[in-house]
């Protein structure tokens, strides 16, 4: 959906007004990422007729249908641009084939040990993935419809695009697991305590992603420069903080340095996407949005499979407060080496945002 969400934006506001969009954008995501967790947590102490944490999923019902409704109501009604066209099943399988054998072993690989079989379906999901490269540029090159245009790999600056939201989604789910897992087991925490004691990062983040705003039509992609090296210097203080309490700490010795994160997250946001797709032809906006998307989600099974291994494997057979903190504190500066990378890869990106760039 995100990536129809992309499109629906640059086909009803065109390149002089996306970033205006982009701008609201931004804070409705905070709005999203402060309910989502509190409403989750109290779902799941409620346990509404006995269902327990299984309502998380239940509620997306009733929200799916008010979009659906919204939809109809409020999107325009357009003819396709190319009549006729149709989506590409084997483009299709093969993109899933080849997700899914990245994805599942980042998830599960360190639960089981690392076992041959989480190393082979790797290489196996890099093979299905250059056959579904190669079998979009073939399309291209007969001048049918590819899923993904091959065009866009050819654009050194949507790559290093690519490189920013692997390291800046990396880092989001490394810290986010990392976080849970020390508020939760280590400190006891229930769900919604644990999201009250984070709430501080979207809330902050709303703020930044307003901040990011204003800032971007003067200054572009320093935005995100900015914004990546505040996050980064939030969970720096973070992990001083985390040092220094050790099995004393408490959701409120966390709050400051979390909103110092947030609102260097929030600052990212708003311009990453519209930074990104700045040098993308309005005919690969689709393809390139899409495949952002896609790494993004990527990115998320990344940081949890690499700041979950630090994280386990300094805890050991630790047990209690002092020992989830103290494994807490090390994997957050994992989730930091990969915000140093995306601060690197935003030197490649476009100078400015879409607008500005047409």
């Amino acid at each position: 959906m995100v990536p129809q969400g992309f499109g629906l934006i640059r086909e009803l506001f065109g390149d002089e007004g996306q970033q205006k969009a982009f701008g609201v954008f931004g804070p409705v995501m905070g709005l999203a990422a402060i309910a989502g967790p509190l409403v989750g947590g109290g779902l799941v102490n409620l346990d509404l007729l006995g269902t327990g944490w299984r309502a998380i999923f239940l509620v997306n019902v009733p929200l799916g249908l008010a979009a659906i409704a919204a939809g109809r109501r409020f999107l325009p009604r357009s003819a396709p641009a190319t009549p006729g066209l149709r989506l590409d099943a084997s483009s299709v399988t093969l993109a899933m084939a080849g997700g899914f054998a990245l994805v599942y072993p980042l998830i599960q690989g360190r639960e089981h040990g690392w076992p041959a079989w989480s190393f082979v379906l790797l290489a196996a999901g890099i093979v299905t993935l250059a056959a579904f490269a190669k079998l979009q540029s073939r399309r291209a090159r007969q001048g049918q419809a590819p899923l993904i245009e091959p065009s866009i790999l050819r654009r050194r600056a949507y790559v290093a695009g690519l490189a920013v939201v692997l390291g800046f989604i990396g880092a989001m789910g490394g810290m986010m697991i990392a976080l849970n897992v020390m508020f939760q087991t280590g400190l006891g925490l229930t769900p919604l305590a644990c999201a009250v004691a984070t709430a501080a990062i979207p809330v902050a983040a709303i703020g930044g992603s307003i901040t990011s705003s204003a800032l971007l039509a003067r200054i572009g992609r320093t935005t995100m420069h900015i914004g990546i090296v505040t996050m980064a210097a939030g969970l720096v203080v973070v992990d001083l903080v985390m040092r220094s309490a050790s099995g004393g700490l408490t959701a409120w010795d966390m709050a400051a340095p979390l909103a110092l994160t947030g609102f260097g997250m929030g600052m990212v946001f708003v311009p990453m996407f519209d930074v990104i797709l700045a040098g993308v032809a309005p005919h690969e906006i689709g393809s390139a949005s899409g495949l952002l998307e896609s790494i993004q989600q990527l990115a998320m099974s990344l940081g949890i499979a690499a700041v979950g291994t630090v994280l386990f494997d300094r805890l050991g057979n630790g047990r209690g407060a002092v020992a989830f903190v103290g494994a807490s504190d090390h994997a957050l500066l994992v989730a930091v080496a990969f915000l140093a990378a995306a601060c690197a890869a935003v030197f490649w990106l476009p100078r400015h945002a879409r607008a500005a760039h047409a």
